[in-house]
């Protein structure tokens, strides 16, 4: 690899962080009580949602100093008994020892992200039954948010105020962009959002209820998120992936560029 290939690469690696990192902000930003910080190569997302979820100190560089963020980390969640977890790299973890034995953290997941290049103009057909609606009115992000919780196996409720902030925008004229839902026989059957940085389409939130699950459905949702990205000038499309929807992205084209560390409170 030559120095500016090299460089190059890094660039868009530092872009697709900057887009995952906002896509969890937005949120934060959305609900009254929430609040976003960046300090020294770190960024805390306290969103005001009580799931650790969405509380996330986004470690995705070396941090200037990890005494501060330790104190932070401390003020922000511990103290007032908010759930959080780290999100960092394998490369980053090492560097992070000591506030992870500090925080009682234990490694929960590695989630793989995938890069789409090649978006196409269309999408495919959607399977039979799917209607995908972009998110408008207040009741669709109110569906939205009860969707998403529960396809993500979070209580019902938990995006509430994500959702009331979000309407208030609505009314002051401000529609959510990037917002879909996927309706099967009138009644909402799963969601994605799409998230845009730079030319990053980054794709958020692919959820389909269980009782649609094994239909395309999600596949379905994808494609019409990234390929509306394409529409708005997105070079490539950006997701995180589940070990149930990996083998979904990899049939679509994506590509693995990259993996997250996440780590829970014991």
């Amino acid at each position: 690899m030559t120095p500016a290939s090299a460089s190059v690469r890094a660039r868009r690696r530092r872009a697709r962080h900057e887009n995952l990192v906002e896509a969890f902000s937005a949120i934060a930003r959305a609900v009254p009580t929430g609040h976003v910080e960046t300090e020294g190569g770190v960024t805390i997302v306290q969103s005001g949602l009580d799931t650790s979820g969405f509380n996330i100190v986004y470690a995705l560089d070396r941090p200037l100093s990890t005494n501060r963020l330790e104190r932070r980390i401390e003020e922000t969640f511990t103290r007032r008994g908010i759930p959080w977890h780290l999100t960092t790299t394998p490369a980053i973890s090492p560097a992070l020892r000591g506030l992870i034995r500090r925080f009682h953290l234990t490694q929960h997941l590695v989630h793989p992200a995938f890069v789409w290049t090649r978006l196409p103009d269309t999408v495919p057909p959607v399977p039979d039954g799917l209607d995908i609606r972009p998110v408008r009115t207040a009741e669709q992000v109110r569906s939205f948010a009860s969707t998403a919780a529960e396809g993500f196996g979070e209580p019902s409720g938990t995006l509430d105020p994500w959702a009331e902030g979000a309407i208030a925008a609505l009314q002051t004229g401000s529609s959510p962009s990037g917002l879909y839902l996927g309706y099967a026989g009138g009644r909402p059957a799963g969601t994605v959002s799409r998230v845009i940085t730079r030319d990053i389409a980054g794709i958020y939130a692919v959820v389909t209820l269980p009782e649609f699950r094994h239909r395309g459905f999600a596949t379905a949702l994808t494609y019409r998120a990234a390929v509306d990205g394409r529409a708005e000038g997105c070079r490539e499309s950006y997701l995180q992936a589940t070990e149930l929807g990996r083998p979904i992205y990899e049939r679509m084209g994506y590509r693995l560029v990259e993996e997250y560390d996440e780590w829970y409170p014991e």
